[in-house]
């Protein structure tokens, strides 16, 4: 008997429909669930018949290259994160500052001829060479990242106000400090774990290198320009 053209492909329907009803299912699965395994923006073109809204070429973020001078940077208690979307450095909120009295206690490393005086209560951890003196708030961690105020004789670098050693971008501005000539600046761009406010003096051939926490938390600044008021030097 002559077999027909269409009864084989019959055959193999009857013999295997499984098969085509379970990549049906699959299918119809996929199309349903498309929002879990597809990004939402594909997921809406695909439903709208467009693709192409996807290969769009999108901006690309920049970091914020306003001049110092022309930012607004204003303190903040509580930053809402930890990672600011412009990068800018956070201010973070000025501690009651201690005055200056009878109770403070003096710290002095004849080593660079260097006097200071720092509020009763705080402390200080010096490194092995005695080259740098880090002040400490009481109850913090000095072997870990904490607010602290530094005051550091780099010899091997000689001073020069045009060339910080610390690169931060931002306007170098005069000061004064017991009568040296220096500058000072501050972070401009936010990092972790704090932003910092820098001062460099020229001092015995080197310089002195002087940095308080800015932020995000805590603004130590006003603390320090109290302790510098201290401030002394046996000669130069």
């Amino acid at each position: 008997m002559n077999e027909k053209f269409w009864e084989k492909p019959v055959c193999f329907l009857c013999d295997y429909w499984w098969i085509f009803l379970i990549a049906i299912v699959l299918a119809f699965t996929a199309y349903i669930l498309r929002d879990y395994w597809l990004p939402s923006n594909f997921s809406q073109s695909l439903s709208n018949g467009n693709l192409n809204d996807n290969f769009v070429s999108q901006p690309v973020s920049t970091l914020d290259e306003t001049p110092f001078s022309d930012r607004e940077l204003q303190p903040q208690s509580s930053p809402s994160n930890l990672a600011p979307p412009d990068l800018q450095a956070i201010i973070g909120e000025p501690l009651p500052v201690v005055t200056v009295n009878m109770s403070w206690n003096t710290y002095q490393n004849d080593d660079i001829g260097l006097t200071v005086s720092y509020p009763p209560e705080w402390f200080y951890v010096e490194d092995s060479g005695r080259q740098t003196v880090n002040f400490y708030q009481p109850n913090a961690d000095s072997t870990l990242p904490e607010n602290i105020i530094s005051i550091s004789f780099v010899p091997q670098r000689i001073y020069d106000p045009q060339d910080p050693l610390t690169i931060t971008g931002s306007e170098l501005l005069p000061i004064t400090v017991v009568g040296i000539d220096g500058i000072q600046y501050q972070d401009i761009e936010f990092s972790i774990p704090t932003q910092s406010y820098y001062i460099e003096l020229p001092y015995r051939e080197g310089t002195l290198w002087i940095m308080a926490t800015l932020g995000p938390y805590e603004n130590l600044v006003p603390q320090l320009h109290e302790m510098l008021k201290t401030l002394s030097f046996a000669s130069q």
